[in-house]
């Protein structure tokens, strides 16, 4: 390290690598976080749940 936040040793590739993956990583998280909170809110409006919803996909499947 040389003091800027960059190690000599390792290219500007690697590093664009890493800080690539990282910010996907974040995106997958944030992606899940968010559906979280919809499920959350959509629970609320509804006052269904998970399950309530699978159940009433599985009867709609049947239906047919």
């Amino acid at each position: 390290m040389d003091g800027s936040g960059v190690c000599r040793h390792r290219g500007d590739v690697a590093i664009d690598e890493e800080t690539r993956r990282n910010s996907e990583e974040e995106r997958k998280w944030e992606k899940g976080r968010n559906r979280r909170k919809e499920m959350k809110k959509k629970k609320r409006e509804t006052g269904k749940g998970r399950e309530e919803k699978v159940n009433e996909r599985r009867r709609n499947r049947n239906v047919k």
